[in-house]
């Protein structure tokens, strides 16, 4: 299941990343940065941060499994690359999982500041898009929508423009993609929710848009696009540098 969403508030989210810069952050946690998603109309997983064992039991009991549990910490932008993610967890797994990843993150990057645990439900059965918007230092905002998940690293199957982009032109973007045709049911499978997946990069769009002056870089994914909506799984959100 997503979280719900209410209207976009993007004068709400630009807050969020100014206070973020403004205590000399480079980075938010994916928690922070799924917040801000959020208020720009973008769902995500329902789920919360645990600090502890007995909290991450007592959360995962208001959730449905299965589950991914994940670090939280601003200096840590690629977790699997750490050890810092558990995917499928059981609820009786929970207590488990969590000692595991705050033992094996802190051997590893013993000086990193761990903030706690993300604990989601778990999203399955959609295509994996990647959405990223980054700031040019010639050109302004780019978007970029493509294949998401491990298929960026593989296909590198991806459209680009130059923001501000309106409905038509992120419809031409994904039509762009070699792989279109899994958005359109390929194989038998019920076609992905094509409205929904282009309200979603339009918002990622008007985001950027909304907070230039703040934001470096925002990438989702992946974003999962299903028969009943999309969802942002995974999002790291860079802030800009200096005043």
């Amino acid at each position: 299941m997503t979280s719900a969403v209410s209207t976009r508030d993007f004068a709400s989210a630009r807050s969020r990343l100014a206070a973020a810069r403004a205590r000399g952050a480079r980075a938010l946690s994916e928690p922070d940065a799924k917040a801000v998603l959020r208020l720009a109309g973008i769902p995500t997983p329902r789920g919360g941060v645990a600090t502890s064992a007995a909290e991450a039991l007592a959360l995962a009991a208001r959730l449905t499994p299965p589950f991914a549990l994940k670090i939280v910490s601003p200096d840590v932008l690629h977790k699997s690359d750490i050890g810092g993610v558990e995917l499928h967890v059981s609820g009786t797994d929970v207590e488990a999982a969590y000692d595991r990843l705050t033992r094996r993150v802190r051997a590893r990057l013993p000086g990193e500041k761990l903030e706690g645990i993300l604990i989601e439900e778990m999203v399955s059965g959609g295509v994996d898009i990647i959405g990223s918007v980054t700031h040019d230092a010639r050109l302004g905002p780019v978007l970029m929508v493509g294949l998401g998940g491990l298929w960026v690293e593989f296909l590198r199957d991806a459209s680009f423009r130059l923001v501000p982009v309106d409905r038509a032109d992120v419809v031409e973007m994904l039509d762009e993609l070699k792989g279109a045709a899994l958005l359109g049911g390929a194989r038998g499978g019920a076609p992905v929710d094509k409205d929904a997946l282009v309200d979603a990069l339009l918002a990622l769009s008007e985001l950027v848009r909304a907070a230039e002056e703040e934001l470096q870089e925002v990438e989702i994914n992946p974003l999962s696009a299903s028969p009943r909506g999309v969802c942002a799984i995974d999002a790291v959100v860079l802030l800009r540098s200096g005043t």
